[in-house]
């Protein structure tokens, strides 16, 4: 299955540089209600992308900014890049293949919570479909709990109900994404420590900042040779020599496309 993400030549130009899709913080998006709806949102970072083939109008006109520039990706739903799964005494896993390398998953001063990918078409954990409804708040419903363990009390947050839920006026994005929970500690530096506990509890109680608002993954090395970019309606011939010329050095095989829009509607 292709999924298709509405934006910016300048955005189109780093994916391409960068094989890797950038996943933005999910009190940073667009959608207040979605910002506003829990203080955890910060350790929630989404991509955002529609499964619908057929071309919006208001996604062209919100998310490229010049229309000029505008484009719009389409790229196979299994586009990331999978490792093996980091093999440590202390990792209670039957998981095999973890989206971020393992050198990072041992070394950063952070935790992306690990996804089981094989499972994900049904939990919806990774790639999800938003569910628009009347009050994103109460849907999503409580996510800090408090808990009693064999080393006392500690909070679990149930972030899997955040990045789920909007309003139904955005109903028209019929959107998908992906999404990743990020925490501002690292377990397996910590697993020496008898207070790991008290740190990872303290963390979350004080609700600590992580040292970035965005986040990459890195796409498949043959991914581009299924690429395909759709122009915008009202693209200028400077960025459709842009996107020519951006293609030829980084992706020769991608199909470009004009809008189905082209000369047939003004976006101003």
């Amino acid at each position: 299955m292709k999924i298709y993400h509405y934006t910016s030549l300048e955005t189109l130009a780093k994916i391409l540089q960068t094989k890797s899709i950038r996943f933005n913080r999910l009190d940073c998006v667009d959608d207040l209600a979605e910002c506003g709806v829990s203080q955890y949102a910060k350790y929630v970072f989404v991509s955002c992308w529609t499964e619908s083939a057929e071309e919006n109008i208001a996604l062209w006109k919100m998310y490229t900014s010049d229309i000029s520039q505008g484009v719009r990706i389409s790229l196979p739903k299994d586009m990331f890049k999978t490792y093996p799964i980091l093999k440590d005494p202390h990792l209670n896993t039957k998981l095999k293949y973890s989206l971020i390398p393992s050198e990072i998953e041992k070394n950063a001063n952070y935790q992306v919570l690990p996804v089981d990918l094989a499972t994900d078409n049904i939990n919806e954990i990774f790639y999800r479909h938003i569910e628009y409804v009347r009050n994103p708040r109460l849907a999503v419903g409580a996510i800090r709990h408090q808990d009693f363990g064999k080393y006392g009390l500690g909070i679990t947050l149930d972030v899997n109900r955040l990045g789920r839920f909007k309003e139904k006026c955005w109903e028209f994005q019929q959107e998908v994404r992906f999404a990743l929970t990020i925490f501002p500690f690292n377990p397996l530096k910590l697993v020496y420590r008898k207070d790991a506990r008290d740190i990872i509890t303290n963390s979350l109680e004080q609700k600590l900042d992580l040292p970035f608002s965005e986040y990459y993954l890195h796409l498949k090395d043959d991914i581009f040779e299924q690429l395909e970019i759709t122009l915008s309606p009202n693209v200028s011939v400077e960025s459709k020599q842009r996107v020519n010329a951006l293609v030829n050095e980084y992706a020769p095989n991608a199909l470009i496309r004009n809008s189905s829009f082209c000369g047939r509607i003004n976006l101003k």
